[in-house]
């Protein structure tokens, strides 16, 4: 398994250039990864490992642009692909490789170079995940998702007891014991998260990414479709309110919103009373012209106009009621 990814990664980083063609490829490119072949894209299926749920149209154009320039050329680009046999059929499965051969489709090429090998499930599962980090592309709930998945295959447990692993090592570090960092099992985390790109820790990993994955179920969607980035659905996920947080979500999508104007919708959207709030206030308070008497001696005591901010807010508001009153003076 280490060898694999050794090899594979070297492929990642020294992926060959334009000028390779397809006689390049009619000996073992690698022992490690296996043979290259010439495989029909039809009969290559998804791997039920993959780690990512959208890929970027943009960046599979900008490979299929260049693949293209392969297929003017009459050859098929190197690119790093792994595909393994399904037993009893003539089709395959990917372990990794799926976005650069939905590239390949794109650029109108019904077949793909790619490495062939019999690999059993537990150790495609890791290198699946573990090619996806390599690359370093993933959305932050993919990353998340995937790191889990790549642990639970090298520790051979679930992920769910990942989590209770590093949920016992923080709970043991505050109480000043150390059962389970002794252990062989977590020395094996530790050595992962060595290997991962980005200097994640064990105790960064727990405390920064676990939580991605407790957002609401609307705000995870987004996310995994690459809809929005992590900073901006970190920001709507802090709104309560399922149908307040549905239509700034919507409406940061399909305005490609900055976060600081969702910042901003959502302070407006705290200062703003509920319906229902409105209702209660009108039914318990005095009638509205002694409710106006009230308001006026409550600024003059409140510390609100002394604050530039607030004060703006308040002639805003103030501004608008002038302008109805005179618009219903002037019909």
């Amino acid at each position: 398994m280490r060898s694999r990814l050794d090899a594979l990664q070297s492929l990642i980083v020294e992926e060959p250039a334009v000028e390779e063609t397809t006689h390049l490829f009619s000996q073992p490119q690698s022992a490690s990864l296996g043979f290259v072949q010439l495989l029909e894209i039809a009969k290559i299926r998804r791997s039920p490992f993959q780690p990512r749920t959208f890929f970027n149209p943009d960046k599979i154009e900008k490979m299929a642009a260049k693949f293209r320039k392969y297929r003017e050329r009459g050859t098929h680009p190197k690119t790093a692909i792994l595909v393994r046999p399904l037993p009893g059929t003539n089709e395959y499965e990917f372990v990794f490789g799926e976005s650069r051969t939905i590239a390949h489709t794109q650029a109108g090429f019904d077949t793909v170079l790619a490495f062939v090998d019999d690999i059993a499930d537990a150790e495609a599962r890791e290198l699946s995940v573990a090619e996806n980090l390599l690359r370093e592309d993933l959305n932050p709930i993919e990353k998340t998702e995937a790191i889990l998945e790549l642990a639970a295959a090298r520790l051979h447990i679930s992920t769910n007891e990942v989590k209770q692993l590093l949920d016992r090592a923080a709970n043991q570090r505050k109480q000043s014991t150390n059962n389970v960092i002794r252990t062989e099992q977590w020395q094996l985390l530790i050595d992962l998260f060595d290997e991962l790109p980005g200097r994640i820790t064990p105790d960064s990993f727990r405390a920064n990414y676990l939580p991605l994955l407790n957002l609401p179920s609307d705000v995870l969607d987004a996310l995994h479709q690459g809809k929005l980035p992590y900073t901006k659905a970190r920001a709507i996920a802090g709104v309560k309110d399922e149908e307040a947080r549905s239509q700034l979500l919507t409406q940061a999508v399909d305005h490609d919103w900055s976060i600081r104007t969702i910042r901003e919708q959502i302070r407006e959207l705290k200062e703003k009373p509920t319906l229902e709030a409105a209702e209660t206030l009108i039914q318990n308070e005095l009638p509205l012209p002694e409710r106006i008497g009230k308001l006026k001696q409550r600024l003059s005591r409140s510390k609100v106009l002394s604050d530039p901010k607030h004060a703006k807010k308040v002639e805003s508001w103030l501004l608008a009621i002038e302008s109805y009153i005179a618009k219903v003076e002037n019909s």
